[in-house]
């Protein structure tokens, strides 16, 4: 957690084949910020 005071989004994701786990922390949760996430975990 970076602050515990403001509002905070996180994307998650676990590749059950590497047991590889992603997570990002965005400034909020939006369909830009979605995509963005998606695109990020294809690439690991």
């Amino acid at each position: 957690m970076t602050n515990e005071r403001s509002k905070q989004t996180y994307y998650g994701a676990v590749d059950l084949y590497t047991q590889q786990c992603l997570i990002q922390a965005v400034e909020k949760g939006n369909s830009e910020n979605t995509i963005a996430f998606l695109k990020y975990s294809n690439l690991k």
